[in-house]
């Protein structure tokens, strides 16, 4: 029996063998079944007939299976010999397989009853498919050769076959040549090529007395290939000096075969190098950073290259000694940082570069989430939109049946469901229409709003669903000679390119910000100085793990502050941090705070802007002056503060004479400050107008208070100073000597102080004038000195009438010298006359003996009032 399996659609091959053991004709019939009940069986007739020779083969077939070319194969060809007596026999070869096929002995004789052995030798030769083609497929290599036996006193000669398949030895490259081109030291240029197996048999390879600056990978240059197999090999070029490289590379077979593959290539040395020109960052999370450094060196000190390799392109010119520049340059969206990516380095020094790793989601990604997210809010809100729309519906038509129910209406004709559904879906499409309209009018309200919001989801989503992800980034760096601070262009070349290769893996945070649409940044904006503003930020554990979260520490001296503290977070537990910003200078602050948990840690930037406040006062030097007021008048002046700072300021307004420190006292002359708002009341980019009334009660010359314009409590204040003259008649008089106090107390007045201040106003009031003179080429100079006599402008007085002054005992003093001018006169309401004294010592005058007069000057008006103006003169050395 045979078993055995056919495919759909395929054929098998069933060997049958007939083997006589008597001579004869032989029948037998063989049944082919199958196990598909509906396919029947096949009956197959075999017939054979049984020769009796006295010479035979034992095998009538010799399989010598898969031959290489050019190696020897051999078997051996038994023959024998069921006569009685020996036989004289010989092999014929065909002819055109006798340069590759060969029997010995060819001739031979058999003994009786025994066998003779002969040895098959087979040596196919590279020409055999062209030359042999009627015994050997081209294509396939498949071969069968007849070899004859002739048998002496046998006229049937004896047929054997000699089968087999041919195939080559050989192994192709892909290309003729590998041509690396420039490859600095400092890097390693991979050629990929293809090698193929052109023969039926496996070969074992291996890439044999390679170079030091040559790998080959995988297997370090050695493997096997499969019949017809193509394999990928990786050549690994790294130079260790510059030069220019010519070799070949080495493949031999276990066959002895070998196939030789040229290269080239050309190393350079640039003049700058890295400390490490690959860096490996740990696991980093989405948003968070990883920052690592290293060094660029400049190694290049003179050019003898005798001593040391010294910096070129192959075998070209020697590189310039000297500050030598460098520039990396990072591909868009690589979460990459160098800084500083462009510098100079002198020779022998080395220059300090950070390299950080940032991974963010990309842009793209976050786009299509957002659309999805958007239709997906869509679908939903049409699905509500139906929903409500059926309730509307069915709502009004219960509304219509319980109203025709009631009122019964049985003579009116009856509406159909048809129309009263048709007319109901009109009622509700317009509802609808005018519901989506609203919508769509808020919704472009809130475009930048639902923009925003989408936006965040959509990170949040993509930080949910984020799997971990290996990344590999090479950044080049090109150097050229020379310094960034020159004013020419710096040429470099391409082939000293230098380039950093960055490897790292991207993990899922364990820590998002899922308040202020996700974003991890705080904006304080702008503050005014000595104020503090507190901001919020909910942070979630997304991981399947419990958290123990702790901070990095701010900086003391800083605006900053954390409130409350960190705690432990279960997973999808949600913690708010909250952190305060009090700025204590003008100045712009920036500062960041990490949140470190055991998985990753989560940076939280904060930046504010420290506004010092600032106000305009709209009165020149910040002296307010009423004038010369009556006593018992009052005047009313206004001023204006004006906010030029960029926030809003609160300020509140206090007068000394109201609010002395831990005393309760008199206002002098009822100085009050009108304001018609509260105090702390913020100025938001314009002003506030204040009313300042001065009432005084009493004569003085030297009213004065202090207004302090106090902001946010203290911050800054600002001074205006009151000042304002009272009189008790309209005609007043100011100048001479300073004899009494220049500023009003503020302490409490008593009685007694009262009454005597009366006394004083009934008495002259006193005028001090000084004269200093000295002696000239012409005798004694003479010395002027003046006083303003004034009329002051009242509304308690509403008529017209010109005061009067004038001097009395002029003659008198005329005598030791003084003049007045002019010595009377009259001043209208609000006018104001000066009155010059003159001091010119008379002829024979001591001038060691000082001259002293007091002379009186009368003012009237509606009263009378005299003042006694002290003349005093004196002679000094000039």
């Amino acid at each position: 029996k045979f078993k055995g399996h056919i495919s759909s659609f395929s054929n098998a091959e069933i060997e049958i063998s007939f083997s006589p053991l008597v001579t004869g004709k032989a029948t037998s019939d063989f049944q082919i079944a199958f196990t598909d009940p509906d396919s029947p069986p096949i009956i197959i007739t075999a017939v054979g007939t049984g020769v009796d020779v006295a010479v035979w083969v034992k095998r009538q077939i010799i399989d010598l299976k898969v031959c290489m070319v050019d190696r020897l194969y051999q078997d051996s060809v038994v023959i024998q010999n069921r006569a009685t007596s020996a036989l004289r026999l010989r092999f014929d070869v065909p002819k055109p397989m006798q340069d590759h096929l060969e029997i010995l002995p060819r001739h031979g004789i058999v003994q009786a009853e025994s066998s003779f052995p002969a040895q098959l030798k087979f040596l196919p030769r590279r020409d055999l498919c062209e030359t042999c083609k009627k015994y050997v497929d081209p294509t396939s290599g498949e071969m069968n050769v007849p070899i004859t036996i002739k048998v002496a006193d046998q006229t049937r000669p004896v047929i054997f076959h000699v089968k087999g398949e041919v195939t080559i030895s050989d192994i192709e490259f892909s290309v003729e040549n590998v041509d690396f081109g420039y490859c600095t030291i400092h890097e390693s240029v991979v050629s990929t090529v293809t090698i193929e197996n052109k023969s039926s048999l496996p070969q074992a390879f291996g890439f044999i007395d390679l170079h030091d600056y040559v790998e080959v990978q995988p297997g370090d240059g050695f493997g096997t290939l499969l019949p017809f197999e193509k394999l990928d090999i990786d050549i690994i070029f790294n130079p260790q000096k510059a030069g220019e490289y010519s070799f070949e590379l080495t493949c031999k077979t276990t066959v002895d075969r070998i196939f030789k593959l040229p290269c080239k290539a050309i190393g350079v040395l640039p003049p700058l190098q890295f400390s490490s020109n690959v860096i490996n960052f740990a696991a980093t999370a989405i948003n968070d950073t990883c920052t690592t450094t290293i060094f660029v060196e400049n190694n290049h000190l003179d050019k003898n290259q005798f001593t040391h390799p010294v910096p070129r392109i192959g075998n070209g010119p020697v590189a310039d000694v000297g500050p030598t520049s460098f520039e990396f340059v990072i591909p868009e969206d690589c979460p990459i940082t160098i800084s500083p990516n462009i510098g100079t380095v002198s020779p022998g020094q080395r220059l300090v570069t950070e390299v950080r790793f940032s991974p963010r989601l990309p842009k793209v990604d976050i786009e299509e989430e957002c659309q999805r997210i958007a239709i997906a809010r869509q679908e939903t809100k049409r699905k509500e939109e139906e929903r409500r729309a059926a309730d509307l519906l069915r709502q009004e038509m219960e509304e219509n049946a319980h109203k025709k129910k009631k009122k019964g209406l049985y003579n009116r004709r009856p509406i159909s469901p048809k129309s009263q559904l048709k007319s109901n879906s009109s009622l509700l499409a317009n509802s609808s229409m005018k519901t989506n309209k609203q919508a769509a009018g808020a919704d472009k309200n809130s475009q930048n709003e639902s923009s925003s919001d989408e936006y965040a989801a959509a990170k949040l989503s993509l930080l949910r669903s984020f799997t971990s992800q290996s990344v590999n980034y090479k950044i080049p760096c090109f150097v050229a000679s020379g310094s960034i601070n020159s004013t020419t262009k710096l040429q470099y070349s391409v082939y000293n390119t230098l380039y950093l290769e960055i490897i790292g893996t991207i993990v899922t945070p364990a820590l998002i910000v899922i308040s202020n649409n996700g974003n991890n940044a705080i904006d304080y904006g702008t503050v005014s100085i000595g104020e503090s503003e507190t901001r919020t930020l909910i942070i979630q554990n997304i991981s399947d793990k419990t958290l123990k979260l702790h901070s990095t520490i701010l900086d003391t001296g800083g605006p900053f502050e954390m409130i409350n503290a960190m705690r432990s977070l279960e997973p999808g537990a949600s913690h708010t941090v909250s952190i305060s910003f009090t700025p204590k200078e003008s100045t712009e602050f920036l500062e960041v705070m990490d949140i470190i948990s055991p998985l990753s840690k989560l940076a939280i930037r904060l930046n504010g802007k420290g506004v010092a406040p600032n106000i305009q006062l709209s009165v020149p030097n910040h002296i307010l002056d009423f004038g010369n007021l009556l006593t018992g008048d009052a005047i009313a002046e206004t001023f204006k503060i004006t906010n030029v700072s960029s926030l809003p300021v609160t300020f509140n307004v206090k007068q000394d004479s109201i609010y002395e420190r831990n005393k309760v006292v008199k206002p002098l002359a009822n100085l009050a400050i009108e304001k018609k708002f509260d105090d702390n009341t913020p100025i938001v980019g314009g002003s506030k107008e204040i009313t300042v009334i001065f009432s005084p009660d009493h004569p003085s010359k030297y009213y004065s208070d202090l207004v302090r314009i106090i902001l946010f409590d203290s911050v800054k204040t600002y001074h205006l100073r009151l000042i304002g003259k009272a009189w008790p008649l309209t005609l007043y008089a100011l100048g001479g000597d300073r004899i009494e106090p220049t500023t009003e107390s503020l302490s409490i007045s008593t009685s007694a102080d009262v009454e005597e201040d009366q006394k004083l106003v009934k008495k002259a009031h006193p005028i001090l004038l000084t004269f200093k003179s000295w002696y000239g080429k012409n005798g004694y100079v003479p010395v002027n000195r003046e006083i303003e006599i004034g009329c002051v402008r009242t509304v308690l007085q509403s008529t017209k009438k010109i005061g009067e002054f004038w001097f009395d005992d002029l003659h008198s003093a005329g005598a030791k010298g003084f003049s007045v001018d002019p010595s009377r006169g009259g001043l209208d309401p609000g006018a104001r006359r000066t009155i010059v004294f003159t001091w010119a010592p008379p002829i024979g005058h001591n001038p060691n003996i000082p001259v002293e007069f007091d002379l009186t000057m009368t003012l009237k008006d509606y009263g009378t009032e005299t003042y006694k103006i002290m003349l005093r003169g004196m002679i000094i050395t000039a």
